[in-house]
């Protein structure tokens, strides 16, 4: 194994880390001993000293974990964790060290880190006299031995934290795909702060063989892992590359690699880029994504689907590109072809034909013809719609669509034909969709016919409509995808009901669980709801970072309740919370006023989701479901669900 020192105050580490995230999970929710420890413990063999985790990784049992399997070695390895209550109480920020020194079986930790930190969260909750104060007691009574945080933010961002001089060492992302702190890295560096590498392997993108990756590197590295880690190794701002290794094969892999291979030459890092730089001037999008394309008026976020792509051209990980093609919160298919970002685009890029490729190359529901529908507005009774039919390399024919649509949700017309469509060529055309109270979820499929020829398109929708003056109900689908054990999905549920009024909206939430494992107020450990709103005016909505108009806002279910704003501000929601058989009912306001300029009307659209936390009676975290079904709603708002004034 190779080692260094980490930045110029840290101690003596593994090039090579492991991160405790990813740990093998056991069917009822918690790590499996009988695999985690034994590779633990063959890391430490293999010479790996750097060793990280987190209060929520894992269901929260991954420092349990970590202290068990080295309460007896301690001396051999470093202890990384981080503390996520930035604006919680100081005895809350406390209790929470505490408890990770109890996990993790030790008196002292090596490395502890302000989780997920930006320069905002810095100014508002940690410069002193902040929790940055706590900090530094804990440092000078011994219980930590180095003042880092775990970094999301711009590069601006970070090297603003790194020339506070309070940090030692700073956990950021940066690989092969990601590179916009690179230049960034190089300050630290210069500032003698430590740089500790998460996803060095794209979060598993670069997980995968890619033939051309290998021909960029003209055979210098012989699987794409092994590029991955020389990439990231060869920036000399970087100490650490930190893995999430799941099995004892990647811990015998990535540890063979940093031990046997030098990182990467400046020479042969040269050579890669020019070559990708070829692949991408013949086949990407020369996309700077300067975001001025944005907003979308159907919500696509244009410069990810350019970035995927480019990532598919260049790098040839096609189902890693599929994959995140999926998760995007509206899909190419949801392109109207308005021409509202043509205009913006200092590149000229003809945007709606781009998306028609990239649909056709990454979306498998696209073979040769199909269409979609997407949510335009609000209705006194439903939404209006757009429908989409695209010939995406047919030749020319005419089209005829209807609709098979669940729970029901009627369509007028309720179906329709287009003229003959050239290929490459698409049509538009208004439905109106009558939607019963209850429903928040579009479901069902599109049928889309040319000749003998049919494609079905599945429809699953989530979205609000929020009246004026009277009640309307949304019944959450659960997906029992988002619990680690099995069957709880049966026992959970929630309605979400939605009315507003000129000053505020207002939402009531009947909750079916059995609110085991309750988190206690401020804490974010166990049950509780979270609540995410984004009010900006939709010409500002182009943006994935919170600011003004946007919050996530924690509700705890205790009776009497309380609330916490991610933004740190003091909002006046009302809410309360009331015990039920089923479990518990709450109710809420949220004023305008409180996310709007003065005298600014609430946008006609606007972003909204609800995340439900269900906790075991030891308050372990077993699922969190959200409405939309989307996860990461914390860190980008655009995946909340579209909802609609009517």
């Amino acid at each position: 194994m190779r080692y260094t020192t980490l930045g110029a105050r840290g101690p003596r580490v593994s090039r090579l880390g492991f991160g405790c995230m990813r740990l093998p999970m056991g069917a009822d929710g918690k790590v499996n001993r009988s695999l985690s420890i034994p590779m633990l413990h063959r890391a430490v063999e293999l010479g790996v000293t750097y060793f990280d985790t987190a209060v929520g990784y894992c269901q929260g049992d991954s420092q349990r974990v970590v202290g068990e399997a080295f309460e007896h070695m301690r001396d051999k390895v470093v202890l990384s964790t981080k503390n996520p209550f930035h604006s919680a109480s100081d005895a809350d920020w406390l209790a929470r060290l505490a408890e990770s020194l109890r996990f993790l079986r030790t008196d002292h930790l090596d490395i502890y880190n302000f989780h997920g930190l930006t320069w905002d969260t810095y100014v508002q909750h940690i410069r002193e006299p902040g929790k940055l104060r706590l900090m530094k007691q804990a440092k000078a009574d011994g219980r930590i031995r180095h003042l880092c945080c775990s970094f999301h933010d711009t590069a601006e961002a970070l090297v603003k934290l790194a020339e506070t001089g309070e940090f030692d060492s700073i956990t950021v992302q940066y690989n092969l795909l990601w590179r916009d702190l690179e230049k960034a890295i190089h300050r630290c560096h210069e500032l003698g702060v430590g740089i500790v590498v998460m996803g060095p392997v794209g979060g598993g993108r670069l997980g995968v063989d890619s033939d051309r990756i290998r021909e960029s590197l003209r055979g210098e590295a012989k699987s794409t892992p092994e590029a991955a880690l020389r990439f990231v190794l060869a920036h000399p701002g970087v100490n650490v590359a930190l893995s999430g290794m799941t099995t004892l094969a990647q811990v015998e892999e990535n540890c063979g690699i940093v031990s046997s291979k030098d990182p990467f030459t400046p020479a042969q890092i040269a050579a890669m880029e020019d070559e990708l730089g070829q692949v991408r001037a013949k086949t990407g999008v020369n996309c700077p994504a300067c975001g001025y394309c944005l907003p979308c008026p159907a919500g696509v976020d244009i410069p990810e689907h350019f970035k995927i792509y480019n990532e598919y051209k260049l790098y040839g990980l096609t189902a890693a590109a599929k994959r995140a093609y999926a998760t995007l919160s509206r899909t190419a298919a949801a392109c109207t072809e308005c021409g509202a970002c043509l205009a913006r685009c200092p590149q000229k890029l003809s945007i709606p034909k781009l998306l028609r490729r990239i649909m056709t190359e990454l979306d498998d529901s696209c073979q040769g013809f199909g269409s979609a529908m997407t949510p335009t507005g609000a209705t006194t009774n439903g939404l209006k719609s757009l429908v989409i039919v695209r010939n995406l390399g047919k030749p020319a024919a005419p089209f005829a669509v209807s609709f098979a649509l669940e729970d029901g949700v009627t369509a007028t017309p309720e179906s329709l034909t287009t003229g003959p469509l050239a290929s490459d060529e698409s049509a538009r055309q208004a439905v109106t969709l009558t939607v019963p109270d209850g429903v928040g979820i579009l479901r069902g499929a599109i049928h889309t016919t040319s000749g003998d020829e049919e494609r079905i398109t599945p429809l699953f929708q989530p979205f609000f409509l929020i009246p004026s003056g009277v009640w309307r109900k949304h019944e959450a689908v659960i997906d029992a995808k988002a619990f680690s054990v099995p069957g709880v999905a049966r026992e959970v549920g929630y309605s979400v009901f939605l009315r507003r009024d000129a000053d505020a909206i207002h939402a009531r939430l009947a909750i079916r669980s059995k609110l085991e494992g309750l988190a206690k107020f401020s804490e974010m450990a166990g049950a509780r709801v979270e609540l995410y709103v984004d009010l900006r005016p939709h010409s500002r909505g182009a943006r994935n970072s919170y600011e003004d108009g946007v919050d996530q806002i924690f509700l705890w279910l205790n009776e009497p309740g309380g609330a916490k704003a991610k933004s740190g501000k003091e909002l006046e929601l009302g809410l309360q919370v009331r015990r039920t058989a089923e479990g518990c009912d709450l109710s809420l306001s949220i004023p305008f006023k409180q996310f709007l300029p003065e005298n600014t009307m609430p946008p006609s659209e606007i972003g909204l989701d609800w995340m439900l936390i269900v906790a075991n009676a030891e308050g372990a975290d077993i699922g969190h479901p959200t409405y939309g079904h989307r996860q990461g709603l914390y860190q980008n708002p655009r995946l909340f669900t579209r909802a609609f004034l009517a």
